[in-house]
C-alpha cells in the first residue's frame, strides 16, 4: 500500500491482497512433506504462511477501511463490528472443519482440503470485488518517499495504532487458540472437546460483535476500548488461576469472558484507528501499523505465554504477556487524540 494512493490503486492493491491468500492457500494443499524434499519442506511451508499472513493484514484493515468510507450513512462502529463479525464467520467456518476432521481422527490425512476450500473464499470475494467502481476517484497517487515521511512524522500514531492491533489480535489468540492447547495439559478435557467449544464461542463473536457494534452508535471508541484494556488487566491473571482442576461448564464460562473482552475492544478498532490518521494515507499507513502490531505484538502470544508457563510452571504465567500488552494499550490509549473524521468522500 505505500506504492498506492489513489482509490483506483487502492481497489487493485485489495485485489491483489487476495489474489496472493488464494495462491499461497492453494500452495499450501500442495508443500511436499519432509520424507520427500527434506529441509525444503518446513521452509515452503513457512514461506506459504508468511505471504498468507502478509496479504491478511493488508485485506483486514483496507478492507475495513474501504468499508468505512465508501458507507459514510452508516455508523463507523457498527461498520467496523460488521467488518469484524464478517473475518469471524470465516474463521467460524474453518473451526468447524477442523473439529468435524478432529471427530473422525482426520486432520492429519486431510487437514490439505480445507486449504484448498478456504482458497474458493479468496477467488470468489476476488471476483465480487473485481466488480466494484471507485468511490473517491480525485484523491492523488503518493510516492513512495512520500509514503516513509510521512511514517516518520506519524510514528507515534502508527505505534499506538500498532500496540492497539497487537492486543486485538492477542485476545483473539489467548480466547480461541491458546487455550486450546494448554486446556487438555492441565486438565481431562480433550482437544476434540476443546476444538468444539471454539466454534460455539466462535458463533457467540461473529453474532456479539455487530449487536454490541450497533449498541454502541455514536459513542467515543477510545473510551470504549480503554475500559476493555482495563478489565483484562484486571482479570487476566486470576482468570488464568481458575483454570486448574476446574469443571468444562467453568472452562467454557472462563473462556466466554476472554472471548467477551476481544469483543469489547475490537468492536470499534477500526473506527478509532481511522480517525487518528488523515485520509490520504490512510490505507498505506494504518495497512502497515496493523500488519506490525498484529504480527509483531499479537500472533507472538500464545508462542510467548506458554513459554512462560513452560519456564515458571505457574499458570498465571499464561496471563501475563496479555495483561502487560493490555495495560500498555490502555496507557497508549490514554494519550492518543483523534484528530481527523473518518468519511472523507
Amino acid at each position: 500500500f505505500g506504492y498506492i494512493g489513489d482509490n483506483k490503486g487502492r481497489l487493485k492493491a485489495l485485489c491483489c491482497s487476495l489474489y496472493i491468500m488464494a495462491i499461497s492457500s492453494i500452495a499450501l494443499a500442495f508443500v511436499p512433506v519432509y520424507a520427500d524434499i527434506g529441509p525444503w519442506a518446513p521452509f515452503l511451508l513457512l514461506l506459504c504462511r508468511f505471504l498468507q499472513s502478509f496479504a491478511s493484514s493488508g485485506e483486514c484493515i483496507g478492507g475495513a477501511i474501504y468499508l468505512l468510507e465508501s458507507n459514510p450513512q452508516v455508523s463507523a462502529n457498527f461498520s467496523s463490528s460488521l467488518f469484524n463479525a464478517s473475518t469471524i464467520l470465516g474463521i467460524i467456518v474453518a473451526s468447524g472443519s477442523i473439529s468435524l476432521l478432529a471427530s473422525f481422527d482426520l486432520i492429519e490425512s486431510s487437514w490439505r482440503y480445507l486449504y484448498l476450500f478456504g482458497s474458493l473464499t479468496a477467488i470468489c470475494g476476488l471476483y465480487i470485488r473485481m466488480q466494484w467502481e471507485d468511490f473517491c476517484p480525485n484523491k492523488k497517487r503518493v510516492r513512495v518517499f512520500d509514503f516513509w515521511k510521512q511514517i516518520w512524522f506519524e510514528r507515534r500514531i502508527l505505534f499506538s495504532i500498532a500496540n492497539a492491533a497487537g492486543f486485538s489480535y492477542s485476545c483473539y489468540v489467548v480466547s480461541l487458540i491458546m487455550f486450546n492447547g494448554i486446556i487438555p495439559l492441565i486438565s481431562s478435557i480433550s482437544l476434540a472437546q476443546m476444538l468444539e467449544i471454539n466454534t460455539y464461542l466462535l458463533m457467540f463473536d461473529a453474532i456479539a460483535l455487530p449487536l454490541l457494534g450497533f449498541y454502541l452508535k455514536g459513542k467515543k471508541a477510545k473510551k470504549i476500548m480503554f475500559s476493555a484494556c482495563i478489565c483484562a488487566a484486571i482479570t487476566g491473571i486470576p482468570l488464568t488461576l481458575a483454570l486448574k482442576s476446574s469443571s468444562l461448564f467453568v472452562i467454557i464460562c472462563i473462556r466466554l469472558v476472554f472471548v467477551s473482552i476481544g469483543i469489547w475492544f475490537s468492536t470499534t478498532f477500526h473506527a478509532w484507528a481511522l480517525s487518528l490518521v488523515s485520509p490520504n494515507h490512510r490505507y498505506s499507513l494504518l495497512s502497515f501499523a496493523y500488519a506490525v502490531g498484529s504480527q509483531c505484538f499479537g500472533m507472538p502470544t500464545a508462542a510467548i505465554s506458554l513459554w512462560l508457563f513452560k519456564k515458571t510452571n505457574l499458570l498465571s504465567s499464561l496471563a501475563w504477556y496479555w495483561v502487560t500488552l493490555a495495560i500498555a494499550t490502555a496507557l497508549v490509549l490514554a494519550k492518543t487524540k483523534t484528530k481527523e473524521k473518518i468519511n472523507v468522500c
